[in-house]
């Protein structure tokens, strides 16, 4: 019996033993293979590397190095569905490329506008990596697209402390600044990256916008050395980019602000010839011609603006000023009507009060202090006094 037992513990021994064995050659084989697929992958024989890092994955469900490079592969062949589904499980795996696989997943995010999902990927980095300057970076341009700017600013602050001030992170800063309408900070930023870049043409292009909006109170005593600062950075901006017709339409506005009409009949004549479709351009050459005296020629290529598109409100806005100058009333009306409607949900103070000055006119009192005191609700200081001379009666 003891003899038996013995015999019998020697042969699990040795079965055991050779089992071991085969899970290590079977490993081994496996690792092979997903070497071979890495040569092939180098080689940018996506075809043989896919079958190889499949053929890993089929032997081994939690080789999550496989699964990345299977989602680089998809995204090599355009398959997104099948690159997200792939990095995803790298990073349900294990910790093997589960911070490429979270910046690849974030990406993806981003780029079908999925902000709120890219922030949860980064979110995961930074709690693998709490130093990733990278992903504080692309966290942040995420959060500014879901308009969380306070977490941008914080994130993008964040990448600077951990990266330095690069020129990406900085340009990034500053375009945000602007759009938080902190104009000074977006200025000092913005400056950085052009001192480090000197043709960086979307650096100067922001901000000659940040100096406009800096010039648009005429009661600052710098507003117009920032419309000068304003055009000098649209010039260098069409020095090293002659095509940019978003950069001769911001430059005919701030010559037209300096009344130099024929300077900025001739931007807007350039935003149009690059871009046709921009209405707004047509519509700002049309102002600089009224304002330039070519009244009749303004008027006529509004006319033609509102044949192109008859919901172009700012064509109707001006037809109402124009039929307001001419005394003719009751098509003023008709028109800043129309400017109203279109304006929807998006309505404007300022709307409202040339339709009150108009029912003025009309001798429709009651009428005109309704809209003087929709003007009021919606933040116009003018409206208020008007109500208060025109309008006790109806109060």
């Amino acid at each position: 019996m003891k003899l038996i037992s013995n015999s019998l513990k020697a042969l699990l021994t040795a079965s055991f033993l050779l089992f071991g064995m085969m899970l290590t050659a079977h490993a081994n084989d496996n690792e092979s293979l997903y070497n071979q697929g890495i040569e092939h992958y180098k080689r940018l024989d996506h075809v043989k590397a896919r079958e190889a890092f499949q053929e890993v994955v089929d032997a081994n469900p939690n080789h999550g190095g496989a699964y990345y490079h299977l989602g680089k592969i998809a995204l090599y062949f355009e398959e997104y569905d099948k690159a997200i589904a792939a990095f995803t499980k790298t990073t349900e795996v294990g910790d093997d490329y589960f911070v490429e696989a979270e910046f690849e997943l974030g990406e993806l995010k981003t780029e079908r506008k999925d902000y709120e999902a890219a922030v949860k990927h980064y979110d995961a980095i930074l709690s693998k990596e709490s130093g990733n300057g990278k992903a504080y970076r692309l966290r942040g341009l995420c959060k500014r697209e879901i308009q969380n700017y306070e977490g941008a600013l914080a994130d993008l602050n964040k990448a600077i402390e951990l990266e330095g001030e690069n020129e990406a992170t900085l340009y990034e800063k500053g375009v945000l600044e602007i759009e938080i309408k902190d104009f000074d900070a977006a200025i000092a930023d913005l400056t950085k990256v052009i001192e480090g870049n000197e043709k960086n043409a979307d650096a100067y292009f922001y901000r000659a916008f940040a100096h406009y909006q800096e010039a648009q109170d005429p009661n600052y005593k710098h507003h117009h050395a920032h419309l000068k600062q304003a055009l000098a950075d649209y010039d260098k901006t069409l020095k090293l980019d002659p095509d940019f017709d978003e950069a001769y339409f911001d430059r005919g506005e701030v010559k037209l602000k300096l009344n130099d009409y024929q300077g900025a009949i001739y931007d807007f004549k350039k935003a149009i010839a690059i871009n046709p479709e921009d209405l707004d351009a047509r519509y700002m050459k049309a102002l600089c011609n009224y304002h330039y005296g070519y009244e009749q020629s303004a008027v006529k290529q509004v006319e033609k603006l509102l044949l192109i598109d008859s919901n172009y409100v700012n064509g109707h806005h001006f037809m109402a000023e124009y039929y307001e100058d001419l005394q003719e009333y009751d098509k003023a009306l008709t028109s800043i009507n129309k400017v109203i409607d279109l304006e929807g949900n998006e309505k404007q103070a300022d709307a409202f009060l040339m339709r009150a000055y108009i029912k003025l006119d009309l001798n429709d009192t009651e009428g005109a202090c309704q809209d003087f005191a929709e003007a009021e609700n919606l933040g116009n200081k003018e409206a208020h006094y008007k109500r208060n001379r025109y309008c006790r009666k109806y109060k």
